[in-house]
Protein backbone atom coordinates (compact mmCIF):
# COMPACT_ATOMS: atom_id res chain seq x y z
CA UNK A 1 0.00 0.00 0.00
CA UNK A 2 3.20 2.41 0.84
CA UNK A 3 5.22 3.17 -1.55
CA UNK A 4 8.47 3.61 0.35
CA UNK A 5 8.97 0.72 2.94
CA UNK A 6 10.66 1.97 6.03
CA UNK A 7 13.68 -0.57 7.06
CA UNK A 8 12.79 -2.47 10.12
CA UNK A 9 8.85 -1.45 10.21
CA UNK A 10 7.88 -3.19 7.15
CA UNK A 11 5.45 -5.57 9.50
CA UNK A 12 3.75 -2.39 11.28
CA UNK A 13 3.34 -0.09 8.34
CA UNK A 14 1.21 -3.02 7.03
CA UNK A 15 -0.78 -3.76 10.20
CA UNK A 16 -1.38 0.00 10.97
CA UNK A 17 -2.60 0.65 7.30
CA UNK A 18 -4.91 -2.06 7.50
CA UNK A 19 -5.79 -1.10 10.68
CA UNK A 20 -7.16 2.19 9.05
CA UNK A 21 -8.90 1.65 6.32
CA UNK A 22 -10.09 -1.84 7.06
CA UNK A 23 -11.37 -3.22 10.50
CA UNK A 24 -14.47 -2.01 12.38
CA UNK A 25 -16.98 0.42 11.77
CA UNK A 26 -17.06 2.20 14.90
CA UNK A 27 -13.96 4.77 16.06
CA UNK A 28 -10.88 3.13 16.32
CA UNK A 29 -8.07 5.42 18.29
CA UNK A 30 -4.33 3.78 16.96
CA UNK A 31 -0.95 4.25 18.92
CA UNK A 32 1.92 4.64 17.60
CA UNK A 33 4.60 4.33 20.43
CA UNK A 34 8.37 4.40 21.04
CA UNK A 35 11.02 6.14 21.86
CA UNK A 36 12.55 9.95 20.05
CA UNK A 37 14.08 9.04 16.61
CA UNK A 38 12.51 5.69 15.97
CA UNK A 39 10.31 7.02 13.28
CA UNK A 40 7.33 7.30 14.47
CA UNK A 41 6.39 10.74 12.73
CA UNK A 42 8.01 9.51 9.71
CA UNK A 43 5.60 6.42 9.40
CA UNK A 44 2.68 8.40 10.50
CA UNK A 45 3.59 10.78 7.50
CA UNK A 46 3.82 7.88 5.03
CA UNK A 47 0.44 6.51 5.82
CA UNK A 48 -0.90 10.23 6.17
CA UNK A 49 -0.06 10.81 2.16
CA UNK A 50 -0.65 7.71 0.98
CA UNK A 51 -3.19 7.81 -1.91
CA UNK A 52 -5.29 4.70 -0.89
CA UNK A 53 -5.45 6.27 2.67
CA UNK A 54 -6.40 9.39 1.61
CA UNK A 55 -9.19 8.43 -0.39
CA UNK A 56 -10.93 6.48 2.28
CA UNK A 57 -11.36 9.28 4.28
CA UNK A 58 -13.98 12.20 3.58
CA UNK A 59 -11.67 14.68 5.78
CA UNK A 60 -8.29 14.28 6.70
CA UNK A 61 -6.82 16.53 9.59
CA UNK A 62 -3.16 16.44 10.83
CA UNK A 63 -2.14 18.35 14.10
CA UNK A 64 1.25 18.39 16.56
CA UNK A 65 1.34 18.37 20.41
CA UNK A 66 3.14 20.18 22.38
CA UNK A 67 5.00 19.51 25.38
CA UNK A 68 2.39 21.77 27.61
CA UNK A 69 -0.70 20.19 26.51
CA UNK A 70 -2.96 22.81 24.94
CA UNK A 71 -6.27 21.99 23.91
CA UNK A 72 -7.30 24.84 22.21
CA UNK A 73 -4.21 24.91 20.00
CA UNK A 74 -5.39 21.43 18.91
CA UNK A 75 -9.36 22.29 18.54
CA UNK A 76 -7.79 25.28 16.13
CA UNK A 77 -5.48 22.81 13.71
CA UNK A 78 -8.14 19.99 13.53
CA UNK A 79 -10.95 22.33 12.52
CA UNK A 80 -8.62 24.52 9.80
CA UNK A 81 -7.81 21.37 8.02
CA UNK A 82 -11.63 19.53 8.17
CA UNK A 83 -13.42 22.97 7.52
CA UNK A 84 -13.75 25.77 5.06
CA UNK A 85 -13.94 27.93 7.79
CA UNK A 86 -10.87 30.85 7.56
CA UNK A 87 -8.66 31.17 9.97
CA UNK A 88 -9.39 34.39 11.38
CA UNK A 89 -13.14 33.13 12.38
CA UNK A 90 -11.77 30.38 13.79
CA UNK A 91 -9.40 32.18 15.98
CA UNK A 92 -12.20 34.14 16.76
CA UNK A 93 -14.06 31.29 18.33
CA UNK A 94 -14.49 30.53 21.87
CA UNK A 95 -13.08 27.29 22.99
CA UNK A 96 -16.29 25.53 23.58
CA UNK A 97 -17.38 26.99 20.12
CA UNK A 98 -14.62 25.71 18.37
CA UNK A 99 -15.48 22.00 19.91
CA UNK A 100 -19.38 22.26 18.77
CA UNK A 101 -18.43 23.79 15.20
CA UNK A 102 -15.83 20.22 15.21
CA UNK A 103 -18.33 18.28 16.31
CA UNK A 104 -20.60 18.84 13.91
CA UNK A 105 -18.43 19.17 10.96
CA UNK A 106 -17.26 15.62 11.91
CA UNK A 107 -20.60 13.87 12.57
CA UNK A 108 -21.56 11.59 10.11
CA UNK A 109 -18.71 11.58 7.89
CA UNK A 110 -15.61 8.90 8.04
CA UNK A 111 -12.47 11.04 8.99
CA UNK A 112 -8.84 10.28 10.18
CA UNK A 113 -7.43 12.85 12.82
CA UNK A 114 -3.38 12.16 12.97
CA UNK A 115 -2.08 13.36 16.26
CA UNK A 116 1.55 13.81 16.21
CA UNK A 117 3.68 14.11 19.23
CA UNK A 118 1.43 13.71 22.44
CA UNK A 119 3.19 14.44 25.15
CA UNK A 120 0.81 13.52 28.00
CA UNK A 121 -1.64 11.09 26.00
CA UNK A 122 -3.83 11.13 29.35
CA UNK A 123 -4.89 14.61 28.41
CA UNK A 124 -6.54 13.62 25.15
CA UNK A 125 -9.33 11.83 27.22
CA UNK A 126 -10.63 15.62 27.50
CA UNK A 127 -11.15 15.87 23.68
CA UNK A 128 -13.11 12.37 23.36
CA UNK A 129 -16.32 14.22 23.75
CA UNK A 130 -15.52 16.05 20.19
CA UNK A 131 -15.04 13.04 18.03
CA UNK A 132 -18.31 11.49 16.73
CA UNK A 133 -18.50 7.71 16.78
CA UNK A 134 -21.21 7.43 13.93
CA UNK A 135 -20.02 3.88 12.66
CA UNK A 136 -18.51 5.23 9.47
CA UNK A 137 -14.87 3.49 10.23
CA UNK A 138 -13.09 6.62 11.29
CA UNK A 139 -9.80 6.60 12.61
CA UNK A 140 -7.52 8.55 15.12
CA UNK A 141 -3.71 7.81 15.24
CA UNK A 142 -1.61 9.17 17.53
CA UNK A 143 2.11 9.30 17.80
CA UNK A 144 3.94 9.29 21.19
CA UNK A 145 6.53 8.40 23.34
CA UNK A 146 4.30 6.63 26.67
CA UNK A 147 2.04 4.04 26.45
CA UNK A 148 -0.24 5.59 29.57
CA UNK A 149 -3.82 6.12 28.81
CA UNK A 150 -6.84 4.35 27.82
CA UNK A 151 -9.68 6.34 25.58
CA UNK A 152 -13.13 5.28 27.45
CA UNK A 153 -15.98 3.89 24.89
CA UNK A 154 -12.93 3.32 21.85
CA UNK A 155 -10.88 0.65 21.96
CA UNK A 156 -7.07 1.27 21.24
CA UNK A 157 -4.73 -0.61 18.88
CA UNK A 158 -0.93 0.53 20.84
CA UNK A 159 1.78 -0.48 17.79
CA UNK A 160 5.36 -0.48 19.64
CA UNK A 161 8.24 0.23 18.01
CA UNK A 162 11.31 -0.94 19.01
CA UNK A 163 14.84 -0.32 18.15
CA UNK A 164 16.14 -1.26 14.93
CA UNK A 165 18.72 -4.14 15.28
CA UNK A 166 22.63 -3.56 13.82
CA UNK A 167 21.59 -5.12 10.42
CA UNK A 168 18.90 -3.00 10.32
CA UNK A 169 20.97 0.15 10.79
CA UNK A 170 23.77 -1.18 8.20
CA UNK A 171 20.86 -1.65 5.68
CA UNK A 172 19.34 1.62 6.21
CA UNK A 173 22.94 3.47 5.81
CA UNK A 174 23.88 2.01 3.06
CA UNK A 175 21.12 2.61 1.36
CA UNK A 176 20.87 6.26 2.37
CA UNK A 177 24.84 6.59 1.52
CA UNK A 178 25.42 4.33 -1.46
CA UNK A 179 21.58 4.93 -2.69
CA UNK A 180 21.39 1.55 -5.51
CA UNK A 181 25.39 0.94 -5.35
CA UNK A 182 26.59 -1.31 -2.76
CA UNK A 183 29.10 -0.34 0.13
CA UNK A 184 32.83 -0.68 -1.07
CA UNK A 185 34.34 -3.87 0.62
CA UNK A 186 37.05 -1.90 2.61
CA UNK A 187 34.29 0.21 3.94
CA UNK A 188 32.03 -2.06 5.45
CA UNK A 189 33.37 -3.47 8.46
CA UNK A 190 33.88 0.04 9.62
CA UNK A 191 30.56 1.16 8.31
CA UNK A 192 28.80 -2.02 10.37
CA UNK A 193 30.80 -0.55 13.58
CA UNK A 194 29.04 2.62 12.73
CA UNK A 195 25.82 1.30 12.54
CA UNK A 196 26.07 0.23 16.33
CA UNK A 197 26.74 3.76 17.69
CA UNK A 198 23.61 4.44 16.44
CA UNK A 199 21.52 2.79 18.88
CA UNK A 200 18.63 1.63 16.95
CA UNK A 201 17.70 4.96 15.85
CA UNK A 202 16.51 5.84 12.30
CA UNK A 203 17.10 9.43 12.93
CA UNK A 204 20.68 8.93 14.04
CA UNK A 205 21.15 6.65 11.02
CA UNK A 206 19.80 9.66 8.80
CA UNK A 207 21.97 12.49 10.35
CA UNK A 208 25.07 10.36 9.92
CA UNK A 209 24.22 9.43 6.60
CA UNK A 210 23.94 12.77 5.73
CA UNK A 211 27.80 13.52 6.56
CA UNK A 212 28.79 10.79 4.35
CA UNK A 213 27.17 11.60 1.40
CA UNK A 214 28.89 15.47 1.11
CA UNK A 215 32.02 13.86 2.02
CA UNK A 216 31.70 11.10 -1.08
CA UNK A 217 30.54 13.90 -3.03
CA UNK A 218 33.80 16.13 -1.77
CA UNK A 219 36.40 13.66 -2.40
CA UNK A 220 35.23 11.47 -5.33
CA UNK A 221 36.81 8.86 -3.02
CA UNK A 222 36.42 6.49 0.20
CA UNK A 223 36.81 8.32 3.33
CA UNK A 224 39.22 7.73 6.12
CA UNK A 225 38.15 4.89 8.21
CA UNK A 226 39.11 6.84 11.83
CA UNK A 227 37.26 10.27 10.38
CA UNK A 228 34.24 8.28 9.06
CA UNK A 229 34.15 6.28 12.51
CA UNK A 230 34.60 9.27 15.38
CA UNK A 231 33.39 12.58 13.51
CA UNK A 232 29.83 11.59 12.13
CA UNK A 233 28.49 10.11 15.40
CA UNK A 234 30.62 13.02 17.26
CA UNK A 235 28.89 15.60 15.31
CA UNK A 236 25.40 13.95 15.47
CA UNK A 237 25.38 13.90 18.89
CA UNK A 238 26.22 17.44 18.93
CA UNK A 239 23.15 18.52 16.91
CA UNK A 240 20.78 16.28 19.46
CA UNK A 241 17.96 18.87 20.61
CA UNK A 242 15.79 16.07 21.92
CA UNK A 243 16.70 12.75 23.74
CA UNK A 244 14.32 10.47 25.23
CA UNK A 245 15.11 7.51 27.25
CA UNK A 246 12.86 6.47 29.46
CA UNK A 247 11.43 3.15 28.05
CA UNK A 248 14.95 2.45 26.54
CA UNK A 249 17.37 2.92 29.34
CA UNK A 250 20.24 0.64 28.78
CA UNK A 251 21.26 3.10 25.98
CA UNK A 252 21.49 5.53 28.59
CA UNK A 253 23.91 3.87 31.06
CA UNK A 254 26.59 3.93 28.22
CA UNK A 255 25.68 7.43 26.88
CA UNK A 256 28.43 10.06 27.15
CA UNK A 257 27.61 13.19 28.25
CA UNK A 258 29.94 15.54 26.80
CA UNK A 259 28.55 15.50 23.04
CA UNK A 260 25.20 16.39 24.30
CA UNK A 261 25.86 19.80 25.30
CA UNK A 262 23.07 21.24 22.56
CA UNK A 263 20.01 19.06 24.25
CA UNK A 264 16.85 21.24 25.07
CA UNK A 265 15.01 18.19 26.46
CA UNK A 266 16.05 15.33 28.19
CA UNK A 267 13.98 12.50 29.56
CA UNK A 268 16.31 9.64 31.69
CA UNK A 269 15.76 7.01 34.24
CA UNK A 270 17.86 8.49 37.10
CA UNK A 271 20.08 11.53 37.75
CA UNK A 272 23.71 11.31 37.48
CA UNK A 273 25.88 14.69 38.41
CA UNK A 274 27.04 15.21 35.25
CA UNK A 275 23.69 16.40 33.76
CA UNK A 276 25.07 19.92 35.45
CA UNK A 277 27.18 20.47 32.45
CA UNK A 278 24.29 20.34 30.17
CA UNK A 279 24.34 24.25 30.20
CA UNK A 280 21.29 24.42 27.53
CA UNK A 281 19.16 22.15 28.99
CA UNK A 282 15.39 23.52 29.40
CA UNK A 283 13.48 20.39 30.29
CA UNK A 284 14.04 17.36 32.57
CA UNK A 285 12.43 14.29 32.76
CA UNK A 286 13.46 12.12 35.22
CA UNK A 287 11.65 8.67 36.03
CA UNK A 288 13.44 8.48 40.10
CA UNK A 289 15.41 10.30 42.25
CA UNK A 290 16.54 10.45 45.62
CA UNK A 291 16.72 14.35 45.78
CA UNK A 292 16.95 17.68 44.13
CA UNK A 293 20.36 18.20 43.54
CA UNK A 294 21.80 22.30 44.62
CA UNK A 295 23.03 22.08 40.33
CA UNK A 296 20.14 21.50 39.14
CA UNK A 297 18.64 24.40 40.23
CA UNK A 298 22.20 26.59 39.05
CA UNK A 299 20.90 25.18 35.83
CA UNK A 300 20.67 28.42 33.52
CA UNK A 301 18.46 27.56 31.10
CA UNK A 302 16.39 24.67 32.75
CA UNK A 303 12.52 26.00 33.39
CA UNK A 304 10.72 22.58 33.10
CA UNK A 305 11.97 19.82 35.69
CA UNK A 306 9.87 16.72 36.23
CA UNK A 307 10.62 13.48 38.76
CA UNK A 308 7.85 11.34 39.02
CA UNK A 309 8.10 10.28 42.38
CA UNK A 310 8.10 12.68 45.21
CA UNK A 311 10.97 13.98 46.46
CA UNK A 312 12.95 16.76 48.84
CA UNK A 313 14.79 19.38 48.06
CA UNK A 314 18.62 17.84 49.26
CA UNK A 315 20.13 19.56 52.39
CA UNK A 316 22.44 21.67 50.59
CA UNK A 317 20.27 23.26 48.44
CA UNK A 318 20.61 26.97 49.00
CA UNK A 319 17.81 28.65 50.25
CA UNK A 320 18.85 32.41 48.62
CA UNK A 321 19.78 31.31 45.05
CA UNK A 322 17.21 32.20 42.95
CA UNK A 323 16.43 29.64 39.93
CA UNK A 324 14.47 30.12 36.89
CA UNK A 325 11.74 27.24 36.88
CA UNK A 326 8.68 27.40 35.92
CA UNK A 327 7.53 23.45 36.13
CA UNK A 328 8.12 21.54 39.06
CA UNK A 329 6.66 18.36 39.85
CA UNK A 330 7.07 16.04 42.18
CA UNK A 331 8.69 17.71 45.20
CA UNK A 332 7.74 16.69 48.68
CA UNK A 333 7.11 20.11 51.15
CA UNK A 334 8.02 18.45 54.56
CA UNK A 335 10.01 20.91 56.67
CA UNK A 336 10.40 24.91 56.72
CA UNK A 337 13.41 24.70 54.55
CA UNK A 338 11.43 22.98 51.63
CA UNK A 339 8.80 25.98 52.13
CA UNK A 340 11.87 28.25 51.76
CA UNK A 341 12.99 26.37 48.49
CA UNK A 342 10.08 27.52 46.84
CA UNK A 343 10.46 30.52 47.39
CA UNK A 344 14.14 30.39 44.74
CA UNK A 345 11.51 29.86 42.21
CA UNK A 346 9.89 33.06 41.75
CA UNK A 347 8.50 32.06 38.13
CA UNK A 348 6.99 29.12 38.95
CA UNK A 349 3.44 28.52 36.60
CA UNK A 350 3.06 24.77 37.50
CA UNK A 351 3.54 23.15 40.17
CA UNK A 352 2.98 19.60 41.64
CA UNK A 353 3.94 19.00 45.18
CA UNK A 354 3.09 16.63 48.06
CA UNK A 355 3.11 18.84 51.49
CA UNK A 356 3.48 17.19 54.68
CA UNK A 357 3.54 20.51 57.02
CA UNK A 358 0.47 21.67 59.30
CA UNK A 359 0.75 25.26 57.78
CA UNK A 360 1.38 25.94 54.36
CA UNK A 361 1.76 29.45 52.66
CA UNK A 362 1.99 29.33 49.09
CA UNK A 363 0.28 32.89 48.13
CA UNK A 364 3.97 34.35 47.16
CA UNK A 365 4.15 32.06 44.26
CA UNK A 366 2.57 34.87 42.23
CA UNK A 367 3.16 33.36 39.01
CA UNK A 368 1.20 29.89 39.61
CA UNK A 369 -1.29 29.36 37.19
CA UNK A 370 -1.40 25.44 37.90
CA UNK A 371 -1.13 23.61 41.38
CA UNK A 372 -1.43 19.62 41.62
CA UNK A 373 -1.29 19.19 45.31
CA UNK A 374 -1.72 16.46 47.96
CA UNK A 375 -1.76 17.27 51.08
CA UNK A 376 -0.80 14.56 54.01
CA UNK A 377 -2.06 14.17 57.20
CA UNK A 378 -4.74 16.29 59.34
CA UNK A 379 -6.46 19.62 59.02
CA UNK A 380 -4.41 21.98 57.93
CA UNK A 381 -4.07 25.92 56.74
CA UNK A 382 -3.79 27.05 53.38
CA UNK A 383 -2.83 30.19 51.33
CA UNK A 384 -3.60 29.63 47.49
CA UNK A 385 -1.74 31.61 44.92
CA UNK A 386 -4.06 34.27 43.56
CA UNK A 387 -3.39 33.50 40.21
CA UNK A 388 -4.00 30.33 40.01
CA UNK A 389 -6.29 28.72 37.72
CA UNK A 390 -5.88 25.16 37.70
CA UNK A 391 -6.02 23.59 40.95
CA UNK A 392 -6.06 19.54 41.89
CA UNK A 393 -6.41 18.96 45.54
CA UNK A 394 -6.35 15.27 47.26
CA UNK A 395 -6.47 16.06 50.58
CA UNK A 396 -8.31 15.77 54.27
CA UNK A 397 -9.83 18.93 55.17
CA UNK A 398 -13.46 20.72 56.60
CA UNK A 399 -15.94 21.33 53.74
CA UNK A 400 -15.47 25.46 55.11
CA UNK A 401 -11.66 25.61 53.03
CA UNK A 402 -14.25 25.45 49.72
CA UNK A 403 -15.27 29.06 50.57
CA UNK A 404 -11.51 29.84 50.45
CA UNK A 405 -10.99 28.19 47.11
CA UNK A 406 -14.38 30.29 45.42
CA UNK A 407 -13.04 32.94 46.28
CA UNK A 408 -9.15 32.56 44.07
CA UNK A 409 -10.47 35.37 41.56
CA UNK A 410 -8.92 33.68 38.11
CA UNK A 411 -9.74 29.95 39.17
CA UNK A 412 -11.23 28.18 35.84
CA UNK A 413 -10.30 24.27 36.75
CA UNK A 414 -10.80 22.75 40.18
CA UNK A 415 -10.45 18.73 40.49
CA UNK A 416 -11.18 17.34 43.53
CA UNK A 417 -9.67 13.80 43.59
CA UNK A 418 -9.80 11.51 46.82
CA UNK A 419 -10.37 14.04 49.20
CA UNK A 420 -12.16 13.54 52.59
CA UNK A 421 -14.02 16.31 53.41
CA UNK A 422 -15.07 16.78 57.72
CA UNK A 423 -18.88 16.87 56.91
CA UNK A 424 -21.50 15.00 54.32
CA UNK A 425 -22.63 18.14 52.84
CA UNK A 426 -21.73 21.01 50.92
CA UNK A 427 -23.02 24.26 50.50
CA UNK A 428 -22.00 27.04 48.30
CA UNK A 429 -22.34 30.74 48.49
CA UNK A 430 -23.00 33.79 46.39
CA UNK A 431 -20.24 35.37 45.31
CA UNK A 432 -18.10 31.75 44.77
CA UNK A 433 -16.37 30.23 41.91
CA UNK A 434 -17.36 33.19 39.57
CA UNK A 435 -15.09 31.97 36.52
CA UNK A 436 -14.68 28.91 36.83
CA UNK A 437 -15.42 26.68 33.65
CA UNK A 438 -14.58 22.87 34.95
CA UNK A 439 -15.24 20.55 37.90
CA UNK A 440 -14.52 17.29 38.80
CA UNK A 441 -15.33 15.50 41.85
CA UNK A 442 -13.53 11.89 42.05
CA UNK A 443 -14.07 10.15 45.11
CA UNK A 444 -15.54 12.22 47.48
CA UNK A 445 -17.86 10.67 50.55
CA UNK A 446 -20.04 13.70 49.77
CA UNK A 447 -24.37 12.81 50.03
CA UNK A 448 -25.82 16.42 49.52
CA UNK A 449 -24.73 18.90 47.68
CA UNK A 450 -26.52 22.32 47.81
CA UNK A 451 -25.93 24.43 44.99
CA UNK A 452 -27.68 27.04 42.53
CA UNK A 453 -27.02 28.53 38.93
CA UNK A 454 -25.39 31.53 40.41
CA UNK A 455 -22.57 30.18 42.31
CA UNK A 456 -21.23 28.62 39.28
CA UNK A 457 -22.00 31.40 36.47
CA UNK A 458 -19.27 30.25 33.93
CA UNK A 459 -19.09 26.43 34.70
CA UNK A 460 -19.08 24.46 31.44
CA UNK A 461 -18.18 21.27 32.59
CA UNK A 462 -19.19 19.17 35.36
CA UNK A 463 -17.63 15.53 35.91
CA UNK A 464 -18.38 13.37 38.92
CA UNK A 465 -16.34 9.99 39.47
CA UNK A 466 -17.09 7.30 41.85
CA UNK A 467 -19.62 10.05 43.90
CA UNK A 468 -21.34 6.94 45.14
CA UNK A 469 -23.03 8.39 47.91
CA UNK A 470 -24.24 11.47 46.41
CA UNK A 471 -27.77 11.73 46.40
CA UNK A 472 -28.53 13.94 43.53
CA UNK A 473 -26.71 16.66 40.81
CA UNK A 474 -28.21 20.08 42.31
CA UNK A 475 -31.13 20.57 39.43
CA UNK A 476 -30.26 24.47 39.62
CA UNK A 477 -27.50 23.65 37.59
CA UNK A 478 -29.10 22.83 34.53
CA UNK A 479 -29.86 26.51 33.99
CA UNK A 480 -26.12 27.64 34.07
CA UNK A 481 -26.37 28.91 30.13
CA UNK A 482 -22.45 28.23 30.14
CA UNK A 483 -23.41 24.49 30.79
CA UNK A 484 -22.47 22.57 27.77
CA UNK A 485 -21.73 18.57 29.36
CA UNK A 486 -22.37 16.82 32.92
CA UNK A 487 -20.22 13.27 33.12
CA UNK A 488 -21.19 10.68 35.57
CA UNK A 489 -18.33 7.79 35.84
CA UNK A 490 -19.35 5.04 38.22
CA UNK A 491 -21.46 7.07 40.32
CA UNK A 492 -25.02 5.44 42.44
CA UNK A 493 -28.18 5.29 40.58
CA UNK A 494 -29.40 8.97 42.45
CA UNK A 495 -26.79 10.73 40.46
CA UNK A 496 -27.38 8.62 37.32
CA UNK A 497 -31.20 9.44 37.82
CA UNK A 498 -31.02 13.22 38.43
CA UNK A 499 -28.35 13.68 35.46
CA UNK A 500 -30.83 12.69 32.94
CA UNK A 501 -33.85 14.58 35.11
CA UNK A 502 -31.74 17.82 34.01
CA UNK A 503 -31.41 16.71 30.58
CA UNK A 504 -34.97 15.98 30.12
CA UNK A 505 -35.94 19.37 32.15
CA UNK A 506 -33.48 21.49 29.59
CA UNK A 507 -35.16 19.76 26.02
CA UNK A 508 -38.57 21.14 27.84
CA UNK A 509 -36.87 24.50 27.49
CA UNK A 510 -35.42 24.13 24.23
CA UNK A 511 -31.46 23.43 25.43
CA UNK A 512 -30.30 21.38 23.23
CA UNK A 513 -27.15 22.11 23.86
CA UNK A 514 -26.40 20.47 26.97
CA UNK A 515 -24.77 16.88 26.99
CA UNK A 516 -25.10 14.29 29.26
CA UNK A 517 -23.11 11.36 29.30
CA UNK A 518 -23.11 8.02 32.00
CA UNK A 519 -20.42 5.41 32.80
CA UNK A 520 -21.77 2.37 34.67
CA UNK A 521 -19.82 -0.60 35.71
CA UNK A 522 -20.47 -2.24 32.78
CA UNK A 523 -19.05 0.67 30.02
CA UNK A 524 -21.12 3.57 28.85
CA UNK A 525 -24.81 2.93 29.68
CA UNK A 526 -26.09 6.39 27.89
CA UNK A 527 -24.67 8.88 26.09
CA UNK A 528 -27.20 11.81 24.38
CA UNK A 529 -25.11 13.59 22.25
CA UNK A 530 -26.52 17.08 20.33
Amino acid sequence: MVDEMIVGFQDEIIQIASQLVEGPDNLQIISIVGMAGIGKTTIAKKLYNDSKVRSHFDKLSWCVGCLIYKRRKLLIDILSSVSNLKRDKILGMEDEELAECLYKILKGTRYLVVMDNIWDRRKLEDLKRYFPDDGTGSRILITSRYQEVEWHGSKENIVKLHPLSVDECWDLLEQKVFKKERCPPELKDIGERISLGCMGLPLFVDVISGHHRRLRIQHLEPVHPDYLQVFPIFQSLKKLRFLDLFEDSHYWYSMRIDPLFNLRYLAIPWLPSSIGRLLNLESLHVERGDNIPPFLLMMPKLRHLLIRCAVRFHENCDSAQINNLETLSFVHIFYSKDEEMLRCSPNLRRLKCQISKPCTDLSFLTQLQSLKLCYLGGSKVIRFPMNIKKLTLTMDSPWEIMSLIGTLPNLEILKLESVSFEGENWITKENEFQKLKFLKLDSLQLVQWNASRDHFPRLERLVLRYCYNLEKIPSELGYITTLRMIEAHYCGINVRNSAMQIEEEQLKNRNEELKVIIFGKSGKQNVNLC
